[in-house]
């Protein structure tokens, strides 16, 4: 768990990074901020599209 109290418990950011990565299906291209004022809304939908 991510919040354990003993540091060696808690998994490695790069774990935790590759999970949410999974959860969301999101990859780094398409989680980076677009010009667009929209992106937030785009980034929802995108990740509700894709679940």
């Amino acid at each position: 768990s991510c919040v354990d109290p003993d540091p060696k418990r808690r998994p490695a950011m790069a774990e935790v990074a590759a999970r949410l990565r999974e959860i969301t299906a999101l990859g780094p291209d398409r989680a980076t901020p677009k010009v667009s004022p929209l992106w937030w809304a785009e980034l929802e939908i995108m990740s509700s599209s894709d679940s």
